[in-house]
Order: C-alpha cells, then structure tokens, then sequence
C-alpha cells in the first residue's frame, strides 16, 4: 500500500484526478442569479457534472493496482505460499487496504463535492448519499477482480472477459433490466428526491439502499469465494511443502 501511495505515476493520477474534479466545479458553477433558476424550475448542473466526473476517476483509479504488472512483487498467493499467516488475516488486511484506497480517493474531492452541492443548492445528504453508492461499487468490482484473479489466474483474458461483461451490466444494460443495480441512476434519482422535498423521505431513501445493499452483499459473495479459493491454495501448498 506504502509503495503505491508514493509512486510518482501515482501521485501524478491523483493531481489529475483533483484538477479535473476542480475544473468541473469551476466550469459548472452557477452564473445565473437566483431568480433565474426560480423563473424556470432548475438547478445548476454543478453538482449532477461533479459527481459524474468523481465517479469515473474513483472507479478506474482504485482498480489500476490489479491491473498494474505484479512482475517482481509479492501477490497475495505468495504471501501464503512463503509466511505462515492465515487465509484469513492475508484476506483481512487486503480488504482493509481496498476499503482505505476507496476511502481516500473519495476524501481526495470531498470538499469539492460539498462545495458543488452547496453551488447547485443541495443538502449535505446528496454528498453522502452519493459518496456511499460510488465507495461500494468500487469496493464490489475491486473485490470482484480480485476474486476472478484467484479463479483464472493462469488465464488472464477470461478474467477480463467475465469482469468487463459485469461492467457493461452494470452501467449500459442495468438501465432497462436491473436499474437498482446502475449507480449513475442511483445517485441521479437521489439529487432529484432532494431537490424536490429538501432532504431524503423514507420512501425513498429505501430506494436509494437498495443499490448500497445491492453491493454490499455481492462485496460478501464475492469475498467469500476469494477466501474459499485461497484456502484452496494454502491446502496445496501444505501437501507439495510435504
């Protein structure tokens, strides 16, 4: 984790991702007077653009570590091949380090974030609600192209296949067939409930959870058959060490 905070190659994605983020909320920030937006029943598009571009840049930067070259670094499976630690605490501290790379790229742009909600005349609620649907939808989709990493290792383009064949699910085909599972929506429909009662109602923030628990249980499944698999591993590794 150390190692790839202090990159340069990864310092200089996390500059780009904060200067696009900045120059989002610069190029979108209202220049209208109030009235204008009460004339015509609308709001700045600040934060509906803001969230779109933390929501890409979130995405694909906390998945470069696996699809990074592991040549000469210690993979998860060599961890248990050469130290005797559990499967548990290998896969506990990997799931720890992916909640904190997801944690910090959403830290990165928070105060922007708060700032495009308060230029496009949003509670705080729209924030957090957002941030929660794009931290477990990144967490899913890192867990689950660690899980397929485990699955195909020796086969790399299948691993691709299945992950990019999810991915494209899950953003372009969800809309018509599964919408509680397309974040974009998600998030959308959360802005919209906003603006138009001043917070979240009941009705719909069990809307809105339905997507956070959506992910959070396929973040489970898919951490479960990772586990499975590495203790997959460790047994073989034990019966060739004998």
């Amino acid at each position: 984790m150390r190692n790839f905070f202090a990159e340069r190659s990864s310092l200089r994605l996390f500059r780009v991702y904060v200067s696009v983020m900045t120059a989002a909320v610069l190029v979108s920030w209202p220049s209208n007077p109030v009235s204008y937006y009460i004339q015509f029943s609308s709001k700045p598009i600040t934060l509906p653009l803001s969230f779109m571009v933390m929501f890409f840049f979130t995405f694909f930067l906390s998945l470069m570590p696996e699809f990074s070259d592991h040549r000469g670094k210690h993979t998860i499976t060599d961890w248990l091949h050469y130290t005797p630690v559990s499967v548990i605490t290998v896969f506990s501290g990997y799931f720890l380090y992916s909640m904190v790379h997801v944690a910090f790229l959403l830290a990165l742009v928070a105060p922007l974030l708060i700032a495009a909600a308060a230029a496009s005349g949003l509670a705080a609620d729209a924030v957090a609600s957002s941030c929660l649907i794009v931290f477990v939808y990144s967490l899913f989709f890192k867990q689950l192209l660690h899980m397929l990493t485990l699955l195909f290792e020796t086969r790399p383009f299948v691993r691709t296949l299945i992950f990019g064949a999810i991915l494209v699910f899950s953003i372009l085909l969800s809309v018509r067939l599964l919408p509680v599972a397309n974040p974009v929506l998600a998030a959308q429909s959360v802005i919209a409930n906003i603006e138009r009662t001043g917070g979240l109602d009941e009705l719909f923030v069990a809307a809105w959870q339905d997507t956070v628990i959506l992910y959070a249980v396929g973040i489970a499944a898919v951490s479960l058959v990772s586990i499975l698999r590495l203790g997959i591993v460790r047994r073989v590794t034990a019966v060739d060490s004998v």
